[in-house]
């Protein structure tokens, strides 16, 4: 060590002071809580000298990231407010909270303000962007606040702003020893993965290429922030833009900065990886401690994988979460943390944990041009040509592109493309394939989205009148809603569905038990029904929606896992969503489907976004099926659903609906016909299918059915159990009897108001 290293550096710490009613002096060490009275400013500098003396000697680190300090002043107004039991009420006027700032240079590149009183502090990038941080900052600080905890805030007199200058070693920079110094961290190792991965690990890991292709800005500007400014980075942007990729490129190149033999590494964590192996009150703080002080000893950078999680992670809110508890460490400069983030997950955090979001530098990447995803296709060709000796075919490629930027709407190019073409690669591996062509391409496409080649490839041909004989043989007696599913293939076959919406959004309307659920099932079956192995449809019973509380449990709430609705459409986001009896839902469930109907996205608690654009979404409604007609065989009029729909829906939320279906009253033809179906569908039933058995019904069979399977009330939904009931019973009671019976037919009969099945003579 030198002869200057080993010298005294002068520190300077800013105190913000104001007189107290009796005179005596106040000071608040700018960036810390630490709070001292004194008769007289020049015994309140001695005594803050003197503690921080004593600091200094028990934390050598410890020190301000501010220089150039100076106090500014901002009046911001404020809209107090009361709290009762039946809700948040404003307070009258507003109120005009003078607030003192600190502002000044960091001392790891950039600005850096405090709000000392609020304990409150952020970074920024430019000057003129001060008085609106701050009136942000604080408006947040104070939402739903009432007047009395305002004027808390309010000082005595004039503050002012003091320099304490103390004496102390200055921080020396701990040289990274290498492979001896990693081989003596204990904790570090055990939650995180080191970073960057050696050659051979990572092409066990995965065949993607670790370079940001068309990204070299972007690289370079958070190399800079990693090795010169360390400073706590989030790279902001929509999902699949190439986020992980430039970080994990801008650590490669910082792991070895040019012209120094020195290595800095790097380590990759989850939220839940941090606190997973602690089961016991305090024990997830001590192993963040443990964590913290190896990252600072080793000179590492801790990576998270998903920040928006740490404020969710550790308690029951923001405000006792690892993030939270991350912070001090933050300020200090002993963490330096990087992650990625979404912008809507970026406006939560701020809105749930400003003080944290505010010590990140954030650095924007944006979704990537045409011309660029073209070069980065080609390079991705080439590379796996010259690293893994396959071949993707140009043709392959051009539909891979085409496929996933029409329908893969949930993330963004390239990322999209990549990753799919990523899941050809390893089933081309798995079948031994050295190439990849066009049809193994469709046949990933068709296994992901269930979409049939059919609907999306221009050049196959769509038969509209196949199209609507195969709906008629399972939606019977409703030529409207047959005719409106064909036409929802049509415009999606051809490309005129609105791209920034659900694919359609229709309101099935009609009596109870005339084909409305199982049209939407029949729909689901043949849009995404191709290639998934899970069941296209879900469904929600709007009828168990009947309280706010209901609806958050779809969503998910602030702190908490993702709503059992966000879920399911993150599992199957190519899929029907079915809202059964829509009007018996909440209003707070039409006030969340307003944006999911208008722009195709939910959000959920933590701000994070699901994509419905993949997503058909149909509504059942019996409004007016009960209003002035009979429901049965025979009826003279048919009710104004159209009416009573517009009566009970808001303007603004029917006006979102794509279009309203009306399905007919059942007559006795099309109840005989439906009969005829479902006993028509019995030899499919395992137990016959596997015997070899044929069934043959009599008239009076289908005639009994037709009298005691429908109801003027309920339409045909008793039917199946009446069936149930009295055929399938008996079959099955007389195939126990004759365990031996196969590859035969069998008679229903229907006498003497009794059902009887025998073997066809």
């Amino acid at each position: 060590m030198t002869e200057t290293e080993n010298k005294l550096a002068d520190l300077h710490f800013p105190v913000l002071c104001w007189r107290l009613p009796n005179k005596t002096v106040c000071g608040l060490i700018v960036g810390t809580e630490l709070e001292m009275i004194a008769e007289n400013t020049k015994r309140l500098k001695g005594i803050i000298s003197a503690g921080l003396n004593a600091q200094r000697q028990k934390h050598r680190d410890f020190e301000l990231d501010i220089e150039k300090a100076a106090l500014k002043q901002f009046n911001i107004r404020l809209q107090p407010a009361y709290h009762t039991r039946k809700g948040v009420y404003p307070a009258g006027d507003s109120i005009s909270l003078p607030v003192a700032a600190v502002a000044g240079e960091a001392t790891m590149g950039g600005l850096v303000c405090y709000l000392p009183l609020l304990g409150i502090s952020f970074f920024y990038d430019k000057p003129e962007q001060l008085p609106d941080l701050v009136s942000y900052f604080v408006r947040n600080r104070f939402r739903d606040t009432n007047p009395e905890e305002m004027y808390c805030f309010r000082l005595p007199d004039v503050p002012w702003l003091e320099d304490v200058v103390i004496r102390g070693r200055p921080k020396q920079l701990r040289l990274n020893s290498g492979h001896d110094l990693l081989a003596s961290l204990e904790v570090l190792p055990s939650l995180a993965e080191r970073l960057p991965y050696t050659r051979k690990l990572k092409q066990s890991l995965s065949v993607m290429p670790t370079e940001a292709w068309e990204r070299s800005g972007e690289v370079q500007d958070a190399v800079e922030q990693l090795a010169n400014h360390r400073s706590c980075l989030l790279l902001v942007g929509p999902s699949g833009v190439g986020k992980s990729t430039v970080l994990a490129d801008a650590i490669r190149q910082a792991h070895r900065p040019k012209g120094t033999k020195q290595r800095r590494w790097f380590w990759r964590t989850t939220s839940q990886r941090i606190i997973a192996n602690s089961r016991y009150l305090g024990e997830w703080q001590q192993a963040v401690e443990d964590m913290v002080e190896e990252l600072d000893e080793s000179n590492g950078v801790l990576w998270v994988d998903d920040p928006i999680n740490l404020l969710e992670t550790g308690g029951s809110g923001p405000e006792d979460s690892v993030a939270q508890f991350l912070l001090p460490y933050m300020k200090r400069g002993t963490l330096q943390l990087i992650g990625e983030i979404t912008p809507k997950e970026l406006d939560s955090m701020r809105q749930s944990l400003p003080d944290f979001t505010g010590h990140f530098r954030l650095l924007n990447v944006e979704p990537m041009e045409s011309a660029s995803v073209q070069r980065v296709m080609e390079m991705f060709r080439d590379y796996l040509s010259r690293n893994h000796n396959l071949d993707l075919e140009l043709d392959a490629l051009d539909l891979a592109y085409r496929l996933t930027d029409r329908h893969l709407k949930y993330e963004h190019m390239p990322g999209k493309l990549i990753h799919f073409l990523g899941e050809c690669i390893n089933d081309a591996w798995l079948n031994k394939a050295k190439h990849i062509s066009s049809d193994q391409v469709m046949n990933k496409f068709v296994q992901t989205t269930g979409l049939a080649p059919s609907l999306v490839l221009e050049d196959v041909g769509l038969n509209l009148e196949e199209l609507t004989t195969e709906f008629s043989s399972k939606v019977i007696g409703q030529p409207a809603a047959i005719q409106a599913m064909c036409d929802v293939i049509a415009l999606f076959k051809t490309g005129l569905n609105d791209p920034e919406k659900p694919i359609t959004t229709m309101l099935f309307a009609g009596p109870t038990g005339v084909g409305k659920t199982a049209s939407t099932r029949a729909l689901a079956q043949y849009f995404f029904g191709q290639g998934q192995t899970t069941d296209p449809l879900i469904r929600l019973d709007m009828s168990e929606l009947q309280s706010p509380a209901q609806v958050e449990r779809l969503i998910g709430v602030p702190g908490g896992a993702p709503g059992t609705l966000i879920q399911q459409l993150r599992d199957k986001p190519f899929s029907v969503l079915l809202l059964d009896e829509i009007e018996k839902a909440h209003s707070a469930f039409f006030d969340l489907l307003l944006t999911v109907l208008d722009e195709g996205i939910l959000v959920d608690g933590q701000g994070r976004e699901t994509n419905c654009r993949n997503t058909i979404i149909i509504m059942t409604s019996n409004l007016g099926a009960t209003a002035g007609c009979s429901i049965g065989f025979n009826a003279d009029s048919q009710p104004d659903y159209n009416a009573e729909i517009r009566r009970f829906f808001r303007p603004e939320f029917f006006n979102r609906i794509d279009r309203v279906v009306t399905f007919n009253p059942l007559d006795e033809e099309t109840v005989r016909a439906i009969v005829e179906k479902e006993l028509g569908e019995l030899h499919l039933r395992d137990g016959i299918a596997k015997r070899g058995i044929k069934l043959k019904f009599t008239d009076a069979v289908t005639e009994f059915l037709l009298e005691t399977g429908f109801d003027p009330r309920y339409g045909a939904r008793p039917l199946q159990r009446a069936i149930d009931r009295y055929i399938v019973s008996e079959i099955a009671q007389y195939l126990v009897e004759n365990p031996k019976i196969s590859n035969t037919m069998i008679m229903v009969k229907y006498l003497n108001k009794q059902v009887f099945v025998q073997q066809n003579q």
